[in-house]
């Protein structure tokens, strides 16, 4: 039997961050909490502005379903 997925995605709003750009940092705190959680990265985009500012990530994230 192939094992089977489920998957989580989650939104990183700059919104979330004083500066108003995404802090790496916090980000890494975040997908290493996932981790922790047996969550794997699969995907991590980063949407833009006109100006090249990040403004959001996007970070989906699978693992075996129990």
């Amino acid at each position: 039997m192939s094992p089977t997925w489920e998957y989580k995605t989650l939104r990183f709003d700059k919104k979330q961050f004083v500066s108003g750009r995404l802090d790496l940092s916090l980000l890494d705190e975040k997908l290493n909490a996932y981790g922790e959680m047996g969550w794997e990265l699969v995907n991590l985009d980063t949407n833009s502005t006109l100006f090249g500012n990040d403004i959001a990530a996007i970070a989906v994230f699978k693992r075996l379903k129990a």
